[in-house]
């Protein structure tokens, strides 16, 4: 499964390491002369991102800093094509919570902050993902991360010492959102799946619902009444200004026929 051999990652200032490199580079061409050798990293003036034979960018728009939609200009402002260096995002992504809700959030909460709702990490990877999947000049892009994972002396979400930037979550045994919108985008079973299922208390008589589906026309009824899904592009699929009943609302999905389903109940409490 190897495909590049990796000198380092994230590079800060203090010691120069352009010799390191530079000896780790050599070596690894005499020693595997049939792979390339990379580096990865969050700082594109670096001297040593010149040595290997290609480079990745870990940077986090929407995640550490401004919005998703920055990914197209970061890629621009990294890829030089007189550089001779292919380049790759080798990170990428934002943290959340299973536990933390937002239907409304439009901009990133604080990073290290303690809100995190799932709703911001999917809406970061259905945008910067677009932009990724449409930029030609990438040679990979690589999602950060696919579980939570320790990480002392962080407080974020919900939890002590955890990076939670995880598709699913410490234990593996809760896929987020965002990992369902990737499921939607490269497997080839059919799939569907509400998002926001665990946002259970409602405060809004009105809300929209959004479906991952990999189907061509999937079916929405809530409370038994057909709502309208509009296909966003990259199997999203939204409904708007779906309203609820007071109490236990039924909401079922079905693609494929009704081979394929997915359901919750919402609560609306007044």
């Amino acid at each position: 499964s190897i495909f590049c051999w990796s000198l380092y990652n994230e590079l800060g200032d203090g010691t120069n390491p352009e010799l390191l490199v530079s000896r780790l580079n050599d070596l690894a061409h005499k020693e595997d002369p049939t792979r390339p050798t990379v580096g990865a990293t969050n700082n594109a003036g670096r001297p040593e991102n010149q040595m290997p034979d290609i480079v990745g960018h870990n940077t986090y728009p929407g995640g550490y800093w401004d919005n998703p939609d920055n990914m197209k200009w970061t890629i621009a402002w990294n890829y030089k094509p007189d550089s001779g260096k292919s380049i790759a995002i080798s990170e990428y992504g934002a943290g959340a919570s299973i536990y933390q809700h937002d239907q409304h959030i439009k901009s990133a909460p604080k990073t290290d902050g303690e809100w995190h709702p799932e709703e911001w990490q999917a809406t970061v990877h259905e945008v910067t993902y677009r932009i990724i999947d449409e930029s030609p000049q990438l040679w990979g892009t690589f999602v950060w991360n696919m579980f939570d994972f320790a990480s002392a002396g962080r407080h974020e979400g919900d939890a002590m010492g955890i990076n939670d930037k995880g598709l699913v979550t410490y234990d593996r045994q809760v896929p987020k959102d965002a990992f369902y919108y990737y499921k939607a985008q490269w497997n080839p079973e059919p799939m569907v799946h509400i998002c926001s299922k665990r946002d259970v208390e409602r405060k809004e008589a009105v809300t929209d619902v959004k479906v991952y589906c990999n189907c061509k026309n999937p079916v929405l009824v809530v409370n038994g009444i057909i709502h309208e899904l509009e296909n966003k592009g990259y199997n999203i699929w939204v409904a708007t200004g779906v309203g609820l009943d007071e109490g236990d609302n039924n909401i079922v999905v079905t693609a494929d026929g009704v081979a394929v389903v997915d359901s919750c109940v919402w609560k609306y409490v007044k």
